[in-house]
């Protein structure tokens, strides 16, 4: 089940989480916390809904469906996250904290929230932020891979049992994903594309929860979720493209 708001254009939430599921042939149904109001460029606003409404799309799913493996994204209120928790406490979680909008410039969960966010680590079987997410979530302003350990020390401190941190906005001509695990460091590399793609994040944690599903380990799931993130970026529509600065 993916839990998180629901995109127009189709290239992040629970459409994108939808696609790649049916794509992998594995069996998805969604709950949406939010309405969010975008383009390929950037967010203009999101709509929260009510937390009853949510609340029974929560429990009409408990009760008709073999909910294994949950997969997060943005949540619009922190209290969503609780109520997941709650109902599903065996599941294992998977977490993109979605704190703001690709571009940094819209904000999904306020500082309080984040706060709270921490809280919630513990009960996830992997948590994904990438590089801002990880800074605002630990308090580690990351410049390097060290900086990136760093962060991932202090997620593992706040119960997270796996992260993996995506490095796409590091500045270097390659994306560094770390994923820590069982004690050890794993570190994927990717050539940087020259314009913007939104919901590479939702697209990746999909794969993931997907092969995951499936059985596979969790270097595999996020290694093979990556390898068809790649896919795709390279099959994208590149008419209208982002330049990066």
């Amino acid at each position: 089940m993916t839990f998180a708001g629901f995109d127009g254009t189709g290239g992040a939430g629970t459409e994108i989480s939808a696609q790649v599921c049916s794509k992998l042939r594995v069996p998805h149904v969604a709950v949406i916390g939010c309405v969010v109001v975008q383009n390929a460029f950037s967010v203009r606003s999101h709509l929260v809904f009510d937390s009853e409404w949510v609340n029974d799309q929560l429990a009409w799913f408990q009760a008709h469906y073999d909910i294994r493996l949950l997969n997060i994204g943005v949540l619009g209120n922190i209290e969503f996250l609780a109520a997941i928790v709650d109902r599903f406490p065996h599941c294992r979680i998977i977490l993109d904290p979605v704190i703001t909008s690709g571009d940094g410039k819209h904000r999904f969960l306020t500082d309080r929230e984040v706060g709270r966010l921490k809280g919630f680590l513990t009960h996830c079987h992997l948590v994904t932020p990438n590089i801002p997410e990880a800074e605002k979530i630990t308090g580690v302003t990351i410049k390097s891979l060290s900086d990136v350990d760093s962060a991932a020390a202090v997620c593992r401190a706040l119960g997270a049992n796996n992260v993996l941190i995506k490095g796409g906005h590091m500045t270097a001509d390659k994306a560094v994903d770390s994923l820590y695990h069982e004690g050890n460091v794993s570190r994927f590399k990717t050539a940087l594309v020259p314009f913007r793609i939104h919901g590479t994040g939702s697209f990746l944690n999909a794969a993931v929860s997907a092969f995951l599903y499936r059985g596979r380990g969790l270097k595999a799931s996020v290694s093979q979720g990556r390898s068809l993130l790649a896919t795709a970026v390279r099959r994208c529509d590149r008419l209208h493209p982002v330049l990066r600065p």
